[in-house]
């Protein structure tokens, strides 16, 4: 008697996974160069968030079973506590508490779009001197027990006025 072997639907393979997020940079935004190699996607391209900004030079890169780390290569971007950033340099793009990364989430969808989005910040931050963007804290601290950002803004606007 012969047995089948397959492999269930509800099963995740995440070298599939990360095939199949290459194949979706490379059509739906075939600015980005991909490669898979290890066990790591990794897309280097150029985003220009809007037409009187800079163009940035950006690289995605995704391991097995991983988050989506995003970095911007060209032009640096210092690190400072004002911006919102890793202390790694990687971009801030989301709160992985309310909205964790999931396995079936799809980098052309939501990563190179947020991507976008922080570059819009960060150029009315070049303009304003002030992260105007949502933030999430990055220490374990619950965000529900972190002081609002913009409420703490309002409350220095008021004290200096």
């Amino acid at each position: 008697m012969v047995t089948k072997r397959y492999i269930p639907r509800t099963r995740h393979d995440p070298g599939k996974h990360l095939a199949l997020q290459c194949v979706h940079m490379r059509k739906h935004f075939p600015c980005f160069k991909c490669s898979l190699m290890r066990g790591t996607l990794e897309c280097l391209g150029e985003i220009t968030p809007s037409d009187d900004c800079d163009t940035y030079r950006i690289r995605i890169r995704l391991r097995r079973s991983g988050t989506p780390k995003v970095r911007v290569l060209n032009p640096e971007i210092q690190q400072s506590s004002k911006i919102h950033m890793f202390p790694t340099g990687d971009l801030c793009l989301f709160d992985h508490r309310e909205k964790p990364w999931m396995e079936g989430d799809n980098l052309h969808e939501k990563i190179v779009p947020w991507t976008a989005e922080w570059l819009v910040y960060y150029e009315l931050y070049l303009l304003t001197g002030r992260w105007l963007g949502t933030e999430a804290p990055h220490g374990s601290t619950p965000k529900k027990d972190q002081p609002n950002q913009a409420k703490l803004d309002a409350a220095a606007d008021d004290k200096n006025n």
